[in-house]
């Protein structure tokens, strides 16, 4: 059965001569492995669309009891670049794609308020300048479309509580907060510790030493 949708591209692997396997973060399905057969030839411009931090609508072949699927269609729906992201919104999002690799399963569910927030999270990022807290609020606001809640209460020191309980406005991402690189990095192993405690097998997130280098 064919089926449509839209999702984010998290990962690209090259298969055999001239096809790709994409995993791919979408509204209705959740995360997605599909392969895009012939992707690589020379008269496609795949390679410019089918890549990392694009989102995109597209079109595949839906079986029951796969794990792969066969991509039929597609077509960008958004693609960062250089000019509308640069160097430090372009490490945040790549950032934001591996922390959604590695706390959401392939099990075909849909996550509709998962979806809208991240793409909200890039929309934003096209648009607006970003402060150093940003990473951190993502990582607290995060974790309520993951069914946990983050508390002021799993820090002791008080200067961090203080802290903590700023990042835990909504907004807070979008507002600059003054925060140390010492307390930056101190926030983030609590908050990784966090997320290791509640999700199964969770990685530690490669991306945050570019982030720490930037920031």
């Amino acid at each position: 059965m064919v089926t449509k949708t839209e999702g984010l591209i998290l990962k690209k692997i090259e298969y055999q001569e001239s096809s790709l396997i994409l995993k791919i973060f979408t509204k209705d399905f959740g995360i997605i492995s599909v392969i895009a057969k012939g992707a690589k030839s020379a008269k496609k411009s795949a390679y410019g669309i089918l890549r990392p931090l694009n989102f995109i609508e597209f079109q595949f072949y839906h079986q029951n009891n796969k794990t792969l699927f066969l991509l039929k269609d597609y077509q960008l729906k958004f693609a960062p670049d250089t000019k509308n992201f640069g160097i430090y919104k372009t490490s945040l999002a790549y950032f934001i794609v591996e922390v959604i690799s590695h706390s959401t399963s392939e099990e075909l569910e849909p996550e509709p308020e998962k979806y809208e927030f991240v793409m909200s999270i890039f929309e934003y990022l096209k648009q607006h300048d970003v402060y150093s807290n940003f990473y951190l609020c993502f990582l607290i606001q995060y974790v309520r479309f993951l069914g946990f809640e983050i508390s002021s209460q799993l820090f002791s020191n008080q200067e961090i509580i203080s802290i903590i309980e700023r990042l835990l406005i909504p907004d807070s991402m979008y507002q600059k907060i003054e925060i140390l690189p010492g307390q930056r990095k101190s926030i983030y192993q609590s908050l990784i510790h966090f997320y290791q405690f509640h999700i199964p097998n969770f990685k530690e997130i490669q991306t945050i030493q570019t982030l720490e280098m930037i920031f």
